[in-house]
């Protein structure tokens, strides 16, 4: 399975038709944590990097590299994931996307599909997939979008949710925040959220921050969707 997604990821990169058909990419960088973790033992320090490349005016596949990285980890966990994305027009495109992530204990495999939406101020993306997990299944999905207001300044937001078939493991992280943009591509933003944890029975609330950077570039300053991860749906593992 790594040796699927590391070769489509590199045919991506180096086949020179597809480099022709470069529309966009990013870069984030982010830092995060739980505001009542005293020992900053669960903060996470966070690197995105994607590409887009358009086959057709409505055909066009995207990769996106991820790292996770904190104390409670030991070790960091990274993802490779890749879309398939078909623009229905120009402001609603519908795309599937695969991924594998290594934590170092295990491998977690991620597929599914998604929508995004911009028009004007308004943008929203949401998906819904499934991880596989050492052999259980988790269906994650999530819904996120923005709105801006003039002058680089917008109001953000997410909801996404982690749930094990079956079983009462689950987790809810709701996230709101403010952007700034500049004309170059690069924005700055800070977040609030609430990190909601299920397990047999129990419930956990944990309140976080999370600040960052993003560096939109290329013709379209930027790609059709955001990073997929089922360690961004379940906050433990990828807050």
């Amino acid at each position: 399975m790594k040796l699927i997604f590391a070769t489509a990821a590199l045919t991506l990169c180096t086949t020179g038709a597809m480099a022709q058909g470069f529309t966009g990419g990013s870069v984030d960088l982010s830092y995060s944590g739980f505001a009542n973790d005293d020992d900053r033992e669960f903060d996470m320090a966070k690197f995105d990097a994607a590409g887009q490349f358009a086959i057709t005016n409505e055909i066009s596949f995207a990769g996106n590299l991820t790292v996770r990285n904190s104390d409670a980890l030991g070790e960091a966990i990274t993802g490779l994931f890749v879309h398939g994305i078909y623009n229905i027009n120009p402001d609603v495109s519908l795309g599937l996307f695969a991924g594998q992530e290594t934590t170092g204990f295990y491998d977690i495999t991620t597929y599914g599909g998604e929508v995004a939406y911009v028009s004007g101020p308004v943008e929203g993306q949401a998906f819904i997939g499934s991880s596989d997990i050492t052999g259980d299944t988790i269906t994650i999905f999530g819904v996120a979008g923005s709105y801006g207001f003039g002058n680089g300044f917008s109001a953000i937001g997410s909801f996404e949710r982690a749930d094990a078939n079956d079983t009462d493991v689950f987790a809810n992280v709701l996230e709101i925040g403010a952007e700034y943009a500049l004309e170059n591509g690069a924005a700055f933003y800070a977040s609030v959220g609430n990190a909601q944890f299920g397990f047999m029975g129990l419930t956990e609330d944990e309140n976080f921050f999370r600040i960052g950077a993003t560096f939109n570039f290329g013709p379209d300053g930027g790609t059709t969707f955001d990073r997929r991860s089922f360690t961004d749906a379940y906050p433990i593992l990828g807050l």
